[in-house]
């Protein structure tokens, strides 16, 4: 027996047809019978994400493409294993289209994020969509180095000052140390720690005490260094 039933409307009388939405409505020898009624799924959209124990709504707008009214279960199937969540019972004339909302109350996440598809379903079209349940509030804090600038070159035993423009492009508050590296054989010659609210940036200065250069001249590369993000610019010791 088939999972729903669809119903098309001719006249004054009713008739029945499975899933490939054929009409029992006699239109044998009818010159210019019409097509029977025919849902589509035009449109969908949700509120992905959602938390564990959330409602998540699928909002999908359904056309009768087809030449009668007609009635049929407009159904919500969730997930890799199929199962009906939610369903909707809907009539459409021939031309209208109207939108509803299925829903499916969201369970806890398998490692606290989970995909998976949700398909809306008029038994003659389909359309699926991928949906997210999550316990993430966001992307964790990312400081990332938006700028790098000196005062090189310097002489022998002058300050080297190292300027550069931290920003915290993640979703969260964050604290982290920014790490001044110098060198070929790279040793930390300077650090700050820094907390960064979601989009603030702030300018700070790294410092590094040169010393007598080789041969008169002497270039090294100097990293600016967040623990996720770096930049490396080239300085010159002179005499």
């Amino acid at each position: 027996m088939n999972r729903r039933r669809f119903i098309t409307i001719a006249g004054g009388g009713l008739g029945v047809g499975g899933f490939s939405g054929v009409t029992t409505a006699d239109t044998r020898g009818v010159v210019g019978a019409q097509d029977p009624a025919l849902f589509e799924v035009t449109n969908r959209w949700t509120n992905s994400p959602v938390g564990p124990g959330e409602v998540l709504e699928v909002h999908a707008t359904i056309e009768n493409v087809g030449g009668e009214t007609g009635r049929t279960d407009v159904e919500l199937i969730v997930g890799y294993s199929p199962e009906v969540e939610d369903r909707r019972m809907l009539t459409l004339a021939p031309g209208e289209r109207r939108t509803i909302t299925l829903e499916f109350r969201a369970g806890d996440p398998s490692g606290g994020h989970e995909e998976f598809p949700v398909r809306v379903d008029t038994g003659a079209h389909s359309v699926t969509e991928m949906v997210t349940v999550t316990t993430w509030t966001g992307d964790p804090a990312l400081f990332e180095v938006d700028s790098v600038w000196t005062n090189s070159p310097v002489g022998a035993s002058e300050l080297l000052e190292v300027y550069a423009t931290i920003e915290n492009v993640g979703d969260e508050t964050g604290r982290t140390d920014i790490e001044l590296i110098v060198g070929y054989s790279p040793e930390v010659e300077d650090s700050r720690m820094l907390t960064l609210a979601p989009g603030e940036r702030r300018t700070i200065i790294l410092e590094f005490r040169a010393g007598d250069p080789s041969g008169g001249r002497e270039e090294f590369p100097v990293e600016v260094d967040t623990g996720a993000h770096s930049v490396t610019e080239m300085v010159a010791v002179v005499e």
